[in-house]
Order: C-alpha cells, then sequence, then structure tokens
C-alpha cells in the first residue's frame, strides 16, 4: 500500500499509525539528507573547482555525461544500469591513473559532505523507531557504496551512526528499487513485505 506525505508533515509517531513493522526502511536523499543547493546537479559544479577536478581537466558538464555514459555502458555489457563513482570516473578518464580516479571519488564524496544536511524531522522518526524496537536501514538508488554513503550520513550527523542498523546502495546489488532490490533485502532483515514502512 502506497501513501503520500508531504515533508513539512513528517512527525515522529507517524510510524506508530502503522501495526506490525519491524523495519523502517529509508531513501536517503531528500529524506535523510538535504543538499544546501536548488538541484542536486549544483553540487557538480562545487566539484568542478576542487583540486583533482581541476587536475584532470573534468567540468560539471564532463561529470553529468560520465554518469550517463557509463549507465549506458553497464546496461550493454551487464544488463544493469547501476554503475559505482569510480566507474562513472573511468568512463570519463579511460586513461587515468587509479590514484587519480581514487582522488576524484574522494573530491566527489568531500564537496557532497559540504552541501549535505539531516532533516531533522526524519532523524526523529529515527529515534522513535529505535525507541519501539524498529530496525532502521537506509535503501538508496545511488553511485555511492554503502562505505560511501555511510560516511555521508555519519558526517551530516554522528549520532547516525548509533541508529542505523544498515546502509544498502544500488551500486552495491547492481539493483535499483525498481528492479529488484527488494528480492534481496528482505531475506537479509528476514522478515516479510509487509512488516517493511519505507519512506521516500
Amino acid at each position: 500500500m502506497q501513501h503520500t506525505l508531504r515533508a513539512n508533515a513528517l512527525e515522529a509517531g507517524w510510524i506508530a499509525t502503522f501495526e506490525d513493522v519491524k523495519v523502517l526502511s529509508l531513501d536517503c536523499f531528500d529524506t535523510i539528507l538535504w543538499r544546501k543547493v536548488g538541484e542536486p546537479l549544483d553540487v557538480f559544479y562545487a566539484m568542478a573547482a576542487t583540486e583533482p577536478f581541476r587536475r584532470a581537466g573534468l567540468t560539471a558538464a564532463m561529470r553529468i555525461t560520465a554518469e550517463q555514459g557509463a549507465r549506458r555502458r553497464n546496461w550493454v555489457l551487464n544488463g544493469s544500469m547501476e554503475v559505482t563513482l569510480a566507474e562513472i570516473f573511468r568512463q570519463a578518464l579511460p586513461e587515468a591513473a587509479p590514484g587519480l580516479i581514487e582522488d576524484l571519488c574522494e573530491a566527489e564524496l568531500a564537496c557532497e559532505i559540504d552541501h549535505c544536511f539531516v532533516y531533522q524531522p526524519t532523524f526523529e522518526l529515527i529515534r522513535e523507531a529505535k525507541g519501539r524496537g524498529v530496525k532502521v536501514v537506509v535503501v538508496s538508488d545511488t553511485y555511492f557504496s554503502s562505505k560511501e554513503l555511510s560516511r555521508l550520513l555519519y558526517a551530516a550527523q554522528p549520532a547516525l551512526a548509533g541508529l542505523l542498523d544498515v546502509v544498502h546502495t544500488s551500486s552495491d546489488f547492481r539493483l535499483s528499487k525498481a528492479a529488484g532490490i527488494w528480492s534481496r533485502l528482505l531475506p537479509l532483515w528476514k522478515v516479510e513485505p509487509a512488516q517493511v514502512l519505507h519512506l521516500g
């Protein structure tokens, strides 16, 4: 069953309106983390000013195009549109040394950390869920790995490290939410679909 809830109507007690919930699943961006920019792509323009991007000669437009190309390439080769951050930069710079790819990935993550903040109502919902004994997980369609996304989340709000049970990303599983990542996650959580409440 699907419900529509406006962000400004989210309250911690909302979870109490659902019975038999064992897992609270949350999207990351625009649910837990919000960005201090008008559009997510705006962050790429800040990235383009960083030292690794300048050293590589990458612009915001090139970063955007590289992601599109990496997704198309992986679809043709592997039947999946999900890619990692390193694969995006390798698409843009196929001859780059591994060290430069690592520096670019780190620069992008650092830039996202600078531009992200935790949406307080969602944070309070997480605390409420944990207080009720509900498992709290993050499921995000993103090119960040679970390790990278965890760094971003915990940098924005260190208290999340003690509240989130696990972080899953589509790039790790090579499956998005729409493509069926749930079929892989529900057995890991040992729950039935009706026992999961997903927000985002």
